[in-house]
């Protein structure tokens, strides 16, 4: 669904710039068309930037919340790469795409066991910033039958700021889409610098997506209300019902829906999720289209979905 909207931004945006500089419109072709392919292993695939956080998922599978002073036997302890950001990196890279990762961790065991483990699947972690004497951000997760509760630290995803993704500019280089993920939990990145960057990435004919998560200080507009000027830059908006409400009302005012978000800024496409019932895109002067859900026999684990 992603890689389809993406596709469909770019397009749209392409035919857009045809029709205002008609000298760019491609000869005439013939009737037929050759398949296209998109072979990763010969270089042709996708590339795409991926910039944001990285947490180290310490998930524990419990049947109650713990009180002061008492203990709650879990099932099983797991240690996981967790983040919004670098989830779904290695997801673009498992359907097939060249993903250049850029995102921060710490000096410390939690950072090289997260290190090694994605490594050794196959997924470079060549653009990392590592923070000597900071320990890795981690998120403790505490998994019951019917919901789910954290406890974070955001060191790193705290530090990590635009001079850093400035620094790693390599890894954009050549990339077609640009996707920053996690945006609440980046405040480094919540400024005119960033800005900046993404206004020159778009000009040279890249798209931009941004997945925003929660935003747990409330405000749903980034330090400085930052998000007001990043919006109009984004081609693709990831966000689940909270989000997309939350972020409507903070912008736009209260009562404001998630529809309204596409009419103040007619060049975006919002991707709501809907856990169970699925995926809402939602278009400026276009009907809204409903993605449904495919029915599972088995849910292993929706923690970080």
């Amino acid at each position: 669904l992603a890689l389809a909207a993406v596709e469909a931004v770019a397009v749209e945006r392409g035919r857009a710039e045809r029709e205002r500089r008609p000298w760019l419109r491609p000869a005439p072709r013939p009737s037929w068309r050759a398949p296209v392919r998109c072979d990763a292993a010969a270089g042709s695939a996708p590339r795409v930037c991926v910039c944001g956080d990285v947490f180290v998922d310490v998930m524990a599978k419990v049947r109650g919340l713990p009180e002061w002073d008492a203990d709650v036997e879990a099932d099983f302890v797991k240690v996981l790469p967790g983040g919004s950001a670098l989830n779904q990196a290695r997801t673009m890279q498992g359907l097939g795409l060249d993903v250049r990762f850029v995102g921060a961790l710490g000096d410390d065991s939690f950072g090289e066991m997260l290190t090694r483990h994605v490594e050794a699947q196959g997924f470079s972690m060549r653009y990392m910033k590592i923070f000597k004497g900071l320990p890795s951000s981690v998120c403790l997760v505490l998994a019951g039958a019917h919901d789910r509760a954290f406890v974070s630290c955001y060191s790193t995803t705290d530090a990590f700021s635009t001079q850093d993704l400035a620094e790693r500019g390599a890894a954009l280089e050549g990339c077609s889409h640009f996707h920053i993920g996690g945006y609440f939990n980046l405040k480094g990145l919540m400024n005119s610098e960033l800005t900046a960057m993404v206004r020159r990435h778009r000009a040279a004919g890249m798209t931009i997506s941004l997945n925003t998560q929660y935003d747990a200080s409330g405000a749903w507009t980034g330090t400085g209300a930052h998000l007001r000027e990043l919006l109009p830059l984004v081609d693709l908006l990831f966000v689940n019902e909270t989000e997309a409400r939350s972020i409507a009302r903070a912008l736009l005012g209260e009562g404001a829906t998630p529809e309204r978000l596409c009419e103040a800024h007619p060049g975006i496409t919002v991707l709501m999720t809907k856990g169970k019932d699925g995926v809402d895109i939602l278009r400026h002067g276009k009907q809204s289209t409903h993605v449904p859900t495919v029915a599972l026999k088995e849910v292993v684990d929706a923690t970080g979905a």
